[in-house]
C-alpha cells in the first residue's frame, strides 16, 4: 500500500504546530484524521490552569502556500462558512516545511463577503516560531490566542 504523498508535508505541519502549542503552554486536542475543516482545537492555560477558552485550528502545509514571508491560501466558500459559524473562533494556519516555519489569522467576520466559489485568505506578519525568534514570536502569538479565545467567550 502506498502512501499519499502530500500527507508527509500535511503531518509535518500539524507536528509543527502541535509543538508550538506545547511550547506556548497549552494543551492541543486533534480529531484523529477524521475532521471536516478543523484539524485541532487549542485550550489556553494560564497560570497552570486551565481555562475552558478554545480556539480551532486549520493547518495548511506546503511551501506552495508561500510568496516571500506572506502565504495566500485558497479557502472554498463552504469552509469559511463553516468557520464563521463555529461556536469556537478558527484559526488557519499556513506551514512551510522548506523553512520550518509557520504564519496564522483569525478568520474573523470581515472576511465573509461572499465571493463564490472561494475567498482567498491571506496570511500576513503573524510568524509562529522561527528558529531566530522562537521566544518572542511563541509569546506573543501566546498572548494573540489568548486574546481571541476571550473575545468569543464574552
Amino acid at each position: 500500500m502506498e502512501r499519499m504523498p502530500n500527507s508527509t508535508t500535511e503531518d509535518a505541519g500539524l507536528v509543527f504546530v502541535y509543538q508550538q502549542v506545547v511550547a506556548m503552554g497549552f494543551v492541543w486536542r486533534d480529531f484523529l484524521r477524521h475532521d471536516v475543516g478543523i484539524d485541532l482545537v487549542i485550550e489556553v492555560i494560564e497560570s497552570g490552569r486551565a481555562t475552558g477558552l478554545l480556539v480551532g485550528v486549520q493547518v495548511k502545509s506546503g511551501a506552495s502556500y508561500f510568496v516571500g514571508e506572506n502565504a495566500r491560501v485558497y479557502v472554498p466558500w463552504s469552509h469559511l462558512q463553516y468557520w464563521l459559524e463555529s461556536s469556537i473562533p478558527v484559526l488557519i494556519v499556513a506551514y512551510d516545511p522548506s523553512r520550518h516555519c509557520a504564519c496564522w489569522k483569525a478568520i474573523e467576520i470581515v472576511e465573509a463577503i461572499k465571493q463564490e466559489p472561494a475567498q482567498v485568505v491571506t496570511l500576513k506578519s503573524k510568524a509562529i516560531a522561527t528558529s531566530h525568534s522562537a521566544l518572542l514570536a511563541r509569546y506573543e502569538t501566546s498572548q494573540q490566542i489568548t486574546a481571541i479565545a476571550l473575545e468569543e467567550s464574552v
